[in-house]
């Protein structure tokens, strides 16, 4: 079993550390396009958990970190605080695109941000 952090390409890439923001908690994701085995690259969509007032997680999605599994894939993605005290009403999701270092293969795709990871499927 190998991690690593992923590569992001695009929209929603920011290196840690840019902004004074509070830690990172960590977010769910959807995919927003069914990826074939000899894919790279990973179109999602991020959905933030914490409270954040109503405000999409994009500009602030960290680098997720990727477990390379023999049998799947474990994405886990954290966003860094909006830097407020953050109502809980609800918010957009953000796309996000992610590079991964080898094919996806026949392996599954899972949510590391849930407890158990969750087996995350393509869209219809």
């Amino acid at each position: 079993m190998r991690r690593q952090p992923a590569r992001a390409a695009g929209v929603g890439l920011l290196t840690a550390g840019l902004c004074g923001c509070a830690s990172a908690s960590v977010a769910t994701w959807s995919l927003t396009e069914a990826p074939e085995p000899s894919d790279t690259t990973l179109s999602l969509l991020v959905s933030e958990t914490a409270c954040a007032s109503g405000q999409s997680p994009e500009g602030r999605i960290e680098e997720p970190e990727v477990d390379y599994q023999r049998e799947a894939v474990v994405i886990t993605v954290r966003v860094r605080a909006a830097g407020m005290s953050g109502h809980c009403e609800g918010h957009p999701g953000a796309p996000y695109v992610l590079e991964l270092a080898e094919p996806l293969g026949t392996r599954a795709l899972l949510d590391g941000g849930r407890e158990p990871a969750v087996a995350v499927s393509p869209p219809p």
